[in-house]
């Protein structure tokens, strides 16, 4: 028999996390770059419209989710023993 040892439960989805993990790669691309022209060349409103569908798709996708299904754990947390 091979007992798994406790691992710690996964967290969930950390949108922090993603926009700062986005950020770093675009300080990456323009450094790696060497040449930040084309950064002035990028529209501020199209970086707006493409985060408003970016939370749209992800709302979407959140709605669809399954009400209730929190992957095994249980939401009473009091003994019922």
């Amino acid at each position: 028999m091979s007992h798994r040892p406790n691992r710690p439960a996964r967290r969930g989805f950390d949108p922090i996390t993603l926009v700062v993990g986005l950020g770093a790669l675009f300080v990456a691309a323009v450094g790696l770059s060497g040449d930040a022209s084309w950064v002035s060349a990028i529209d501020p409103r199209w970086l707006l419209a493409a985060g408003a569908v970016l939370v749209g798709v992800l709302l979407l996708i959140g709605t669809l989710r399954r009400p209730g299904n929190d992957h095994g754990r249980s939401r009473d947390t009091t003994d019922s023993a």
